[in-house]
């Protein structure tokens, strides 16, 4: 369970930072709680009305800062992704490549061709062969 030592919420913000806490969340070993985990929550408004939600363990920065960095770090990653969709020349949409490096991240595959056929690059990392029987 999730605890809140510190709570500045932001009075009647129409955007910017609405609420920074500083929490605690269990670190949970066999099911028994061994060590509390110390971070800091900020709950952004953007300009457009959407609302973020950053965690992050910089207890030093401005609140206005870090949402900063999430946001420039988000639209890099999204450049990055654009420039390797282009790259491996793939048909899949946008969503669909993010989702697929999203559920692989831990696969060792070579990105582009994974990409280009995810089934074929991700049984050629695992060496898998389908062997039918009748």
């Amino acid at each position: 369970m999730t605890k809140v030592i510190v709570d500045r919420t932001r009075q009647r913000k129409v955007r910017g930072v609405l609420k920074e806490q500083f929490i605690t969340v269990p670190i949970r070993k066999n099911g028994a709680v061994i060590q509390r985990l110390k971070l800091r929550r900020i709950i952004f408004r953007s300009d457009d009305g959407s609302q973020y939600v950053f965690m992050t363990n910089n207890f030093t920065l401005p609140a206005t800062q870090i949402a900063t960095i999430y946001k420039n770090c988000v639209l890099i990653a999204q450049l990055l992704m654009v420039v390797i969709r282009k790259k491996a020349s793939t048909k899949k949409s946008f969503s669909n490549m993010i989702t697929v490096i999203r559920l692989h991240l831990m696969s060792y595959v070579e990105l582009l061709y994974f990409i280009k056929d995810t089934y074929k690059a991700w049984r050629k990392a695992n060496d898998v062969s389908i062997a039918f029987s009748p």
